[in-house]
């Protein structure tokens, strides 16, 4: 019964099918059209930056900086009000009046943090290098860059793949939009996901620009 009920609700969410035909493409047909990235965020998370005229890189938006810094602020602000109100024995560390707005208040700032670490990861096309990357470790660096998770040499990116997917959170429903690159032999990787559709449109005509590219927009 369960299982039956998650299955409707999943119907419910899902977006219509993608026509892949329309893009015009044989490999659009050989590719995936569902989500790469589940989940996602329901404002704008990344920002395109040009580096230099053959350096495009994606960075922490202000909002994503200042959604990490509130968590870490309330998260300090809660933790240093118990220090504040620590008991005066030792042993009534324990209480958990004492320890669970301590705790709750470092997981807060902990959770910030994480966010904050994993909003900063490096998202770059680099033509001086030949490669798209995603993480802390240069290629360039690397005896194999592509054993490297999130790499690929840029005259493998055949396509910008644009999808939309319906999030649900605690209290609402929203949507939050995908650019994918579609590389020679139809395997995906992900560049970003998060819900401002304008942003993530121009950042695709600006990538496609860059890289010569088509957008096969799905949204």
């Amino acid at each position: 019964m369960f299982r039956k009920l998650g299955e409707k609700l999943a119907a419910a969410n899902a977006l219509p099918a993608v026509d892949a035909a329309r893009f015009k493409d044989p490999l659009a047909l050989q590719t995936e059209w569902k989500p790469l990235k589940s989940g996602g965020a329901n404002f704008q998370t990344n920002t395109l930056y040009e580096i230099d005229g053959n350096r495009l890189e994606f960075k922490a938006s202000l909002g994503m900086k200042w959604f990490s810094v509130l968590f870490i602020v309330i998260g300090l602000g809660i933790a240093m009000f118990a220090l504040s109100n620590r008991p005066a024995r030792m042993e009534d560390m324990w209480n958990k009046d004492f320890l669970t707005p301590l705790i709750v208040g470092l997981l807060f700032a902990f959770a910030g943090w994480a966010v904050g670490r994993a909003s900063s990861v490096p998202v770059v096309f680099d033509k001086n290098h030949g490669y798209f990357f995603k993480g802390r470790k240069k290629p360039e660096h690397q005896m194999d860059p592509s054993r490297l998770k999130n790499y690929a040499e840029l005259n493998r990116i055949h396509a910008i793949q644009l999808l939309a997917e319906k999030c649900k959170g605690d209290k609402s429903t929203y949507y939050s939009y995908e650019v994918n690159l579609v590389l020679d032999d139809a395997s995906r990787l992900n560049v970003i996901d998060h819900g401002n559709l304008a942003a993530v449109r121009a950042d695709a005509q600006k990538l496609a620009g860059f890289l010569g590219k088509p957008v096969w927009d799905s949204i």
